[in-house]
């Protein structure tokens, strides 16, 4: 389940084992402080970025024209909720039920949750 799923990421990182690349910290990933980047996308922002990338995209190109693909397009998203951060934040308190853990995993992604600006929850 996805309680045991975390557990055994904070339980990783307190004993400093290696954490497969998927739930690595992003920072340790991409190197992303060797490249300077002038723009990043976000996900939670995928309409608005996306079409701002192919409007990038296009005007720098004659021999392609991309479009991004509106979220309206597809109805069996509208039918999903959307967590804001707070309570994802919440989600994941929850499940973990202990907050010790849940503040290893907090220090653990710090370093992602501000090179991204992210808001770092407080406990």
């Amino acid at each position: 389940d996805f309680r045991t799923f975390l557990l055994y990421i904070i339980d990783s990182i307190r004993k400093k084992r290696l954490i497969n690349s998927h739930w690595e910290q992003i920072v340790q990933r991409c190197a992303i402080c060797l490249i300077n980047y002038d723009w990043i996308g976000k996900i939670e922002n995928l309409d608005h970025d996306g079409k701002f990338l192919t409007e990038k995209l296009n005007k720098n190109s004659d021999k392609i024209h991309l479009e991004f693909p509106s979220k309206e397009s597809d109805k069996k998203e509208k039918s999903e909720k959307s967590l804001n951060d707070f309570q994802l934040c919440e989600l994941f308190r929850n499940t973990i039920q202990n907050d010790n853990d849940f503040q290893v995993l907090i220090d653990y992604y710090k370093p992602d949750f501000e090179i991204f600006n992210y808001t770092i929850p407080k406990l």
